[in-house]
Formats: C-alpha cells, sequence, structure tokens
C-alpha cells in the first residue's frame, strides 16, 4: 500500500432479521404467552408465530454482527436453555422497528450495564418477559428479533 494513504475499513457486519410482515409493535400485541419448557418441547415449531416467555436472563453478549444475544433458562429448570437475539436499529430498514430496537438496547444498557464491552453473566439472574417471534434453525428454537423486553 502506497504511504499516506489510509487502510481501506473491513466493511461492517451487521445482523438484520426477516421481514417481520407486520411492524414490531403490532406483531407484540399478537404474542402468545408460553413457557421455555413448551416452547422447546414441541414437535413442530411454528417458525414465526410471536410468543411472550417468561424466563430468567442469565447473560447478555454483544455479537460481531452487532446484535445483542440474551440467554434465557427456564423458571422451573435452569438446564432447558433458549436464546434471543436482537438487532442493532442501525441494521435495519423500517424506522419504526429500529427505533424499537434501539431503546430495547438502551433499556439494556441502563438496567444491566453495557454488553459491548464484554459479555454479562449473572449468578442471581433477572426474571425477565421476552416477547419475540420463534424462528427454527438447525440448533433448534430460538427467539428472534426481541420486540419487548421487562423486567419482571
Amino acid at each position: 500500500m502506497p504511504a499516506g494513504r489510509p487502510m481501506a475499513a473491513a466493511p461492517a457486519v451487521c445482523w438484520s432479521p426477516g421481514p417481520l410482515g407486520n411492524s414490531a409493535l403490532q406483531l407484540a400485541k399478537q404474542a402468545q404467552f408460553t413457557t421455555v419448557e413448551q416452547l422447546l418441547g414441541k414437535r413442530a415449531p411454528a417458525h414465526g408465530r410471536v410468543y411472550r416467555v417468561q424466563a430468567r436472563l442469565t447473560a447478555i453478549a454483544q455479537q460481531a454482527d452487532r446484535s445483542f444475544l440474551l440467554s434465557l433458562t427456564s423458571m422451573v429448570d435452569p438446564q432447558r436453555q433458549l436464546t434471543a437475539r436482537l438487532p442493532s436499529g442501525q441494521c435495519v430498514a423500517n424506522r419504526e422497528d429500529a427505533a424499537l430496537y434501539d431503546e430495547l438496547r438502551e433499556d439494556i444498557n441502563l438496567r444491566f450495564g453495557s454488553p459491548a464491552a464484554h459479555a454479562l453473566h449473572w449468578t442471581d439472574p433477572a426474571t425477565v418477559l421476552v416477547t419475540a417471534p420463534e424462528v427454527v434453525t438447525p440448533a433448534g428454537a430460538v427467539l428472534e428479533p426481541v420486540l419487548d423486553l421487562s423486567v419482571q
């Protein structure tokens, strides 16, 4: 590379959820309550159905793709684990959804600290209510994108 010329920055990796069909707020209103056990035990996952799940939040980590990965466990059996994923508002096209995601991330930062510097883990996890569509992956069911998160 010639002297005095800056190196080109590598393109930023950015995870964006697939199309939601409706706005995140509209989908959150349609959520059905379920448990971690019920989600993990279903024989036929309902890809895209929106659920409201009460769980224990054991860790939050910011991924290389800018998303926050939330580690959740069952309220009754901590061995039953599920993940939920929250994108950065910068990574989505819909402005309303982007504002919602950024607000949720700011709430996480204010309540738990920023997972950007290092992953956050707790020995005494918070009880949360997470609202998100179920997405089926080769590894199993995950909740993404997070549409609402409230601490109980």
